[in-house]
């Protein structure tokens, strides 16, 4: 099965030509449950009759196969989850229909991620194909993976185990693969460690905020009594003052005045003594908390210490275009590089000097970040544009992974998923951005 692509306008369309004309009512079926776009989680497609042939236009705006996609960030263990989520969802979704899974493409070119969306996108080709078998999709699958993602490497080695055995179903390996990593999931000890130390923390807290509120409440207390005792000895130095008292009253208001006095100066006492108190504890809560924060900085400090390696910090850099070699572990020597330069690009209608090396492929050039090599934030620019590698021959290439606004070697438009030599006088133009090749 060949694709081609086309531009048309704002549309961008992958085609294949139907060699076959299928004349049976199940493929008719299809076609029409296809073009009227009720599959969910497929590229829309529809079917075109030009001259006499025909063929099937999928459009796929906005969106690069998972194997362009994941050809520099590669693919973690939550990318490839959702991708075989994707696959079972959109397995389950053809029954409605009364359709199977036959005729759905799994591989890395057939398979699109929607960038704008990030959701996966399948094919569904209704016409009689050779399809790949679903060790031949792990296989392929394991190679965009993360190799240091250790959860994505040992769900892609179980995939591709399951896979080799003859007469696997693609949905149960799949579902048994999403369920056993579902289930040995680890439960989050560490949050609910965490989450008992912060309400333990904050009932600490509680606890302490109370105590204080106590003790400004006994303080006030304590004055009240000793501003109140203080009155009735006021009062009683004025009644015997002004009034002739017998010899009872005379008894009575010295008991009365010095019972006062004591309590009245108790209560003052006590009431000072709890205020001191008071502040030696805060002024101790403040010193701890001082200390506490002068010893996690003096921690910080540390690390940042010992997270420095002062040697190699203070080592000279040295920039060559010369061939390294690394011997042991040890210091890296610099040798003379007798051999040809890298071709290199050069912008011409920028501000400043874009520099793009080849020395070093396969390169991708977007403006997506952490989807590319190069980004190069221009309106021109696609997300994924295009794509320089080196061919059998051991000569530059460069492929133009179906960008808006399409890639040209000396003038001509490279067409989208083709290889183009390039070599040092052409000039290319990517986008709106047209770079010398030196």
């Amino acid at each position: 099965m060949e694709y081609s692509y086309h531009r048309e306008l704002k549309h961008n369309y992958l085609i294949i030509k139907n060699s076959e004309e299928e004349s049976d009512k199940n493929t008719l079926y299809q076609l029409k449950i296809l073009e009227n776009r009720k599959l969910t989680g497929f590229v829309p497609c529809d079917l075109r009759n030009i001259n006499n042939e025909s063929f099937l236009y999928y459009e796929i705006n906005s969106m690069q196969s998972i194997k362009d996609c994941f050809a520099v960030r590669k693919m973690s263990y939550e990318d490839l989850v959702r991708l075989l989520e994707a696959v079972k969802r959109t397995i389950d979704g053809l029954s409605e229909y009364l359709l199977g899974m036959e005729n759905v493409i799994l591989d890395g070119r057939s398979i699109f991620m929607d960038l704008s969306s990030d959701e996966f996108k399948f094919m569904y080709y209704p016409f009689a194909h050779e399809n790949k078998s679903l060790g031949a999709f792990a296989d392929e699958l394991f190679d965009l993976v993360d190799q240091e993602d250790q959860k994505a490497i040992e769900m892609i080695y179980d995939f591709c185990d399951q896979a080799q055995n003859e007469g696997v179903l693609v949905l149960e390996c799949i579902e048994h693969l999403l369920e056993k990593n579902t289930v040995s999931k680890p439960v989050e000890e560490p949050h609910i460690v965490e989450t008992f130390s912060e309400s333990f923390e904050e009932e600490s807290e509680e606890k302490e905020d109370h105590i204080v509120k106590n003790q400004k409440n006994n303080v006030k207390i304590q004055m009240i009594f000793a501003v109140l005792f203080l009155g009735v000895v006021a009062s009683m130095v004025y009644i015997r003052g002004n009034y002739i008292l017998n010899k009872e009253e005379n008894i009575l208001s010295i008991i009365v005045l010095v019972v006062s006095m004591l309590t009245g100066l108790t209560a003052f006492f006590t009431g000072v003594k709890e205020l001191l108190q008071k502040k030696d504890s805060l002024s101790e809560r403040d010193y701890e908390s001082k200390e506490a924060d002068k010893n996690e900085w003096l921690e910080d400090e540390c690390n940042i210490e010992e997270s420095i390696d002062m040697k190699t910090y203070q080592n000279t850099l040295k920039v060559t275009s010369g061939v390294t070699k690394e011997r042991g572990y040890g210091e890296t020597m610099v040798l003379n590089d007798d051999t040809e330069k890298a071709l290199t690009l050069y912008s011409r209608n920028t501000d400043k000097t874009v520099r793009i090396s080849l020395d070093c492929l396969p390169i991708v050039l977007g403006k997506m970040e952490g989807c590319v090599d190069k980004v190069i934030n221009d309106a021109s620019i696609s997300r994924i544009h295009c794509r320089f590698s080196q061919n059998e021959k051991g000569n530059i290439v460069i492929t133009d992974l179906n960008s808006t606004n399409g890639t040209y070697r000396n003038g001509l438009k490279i067409k989208p998923q083709i290889e183009q030599e390039i070599e040092e006088g052409d000039e290319l133009r990517i986008g709106r951005i047209c770079f010398d090749c030196r």
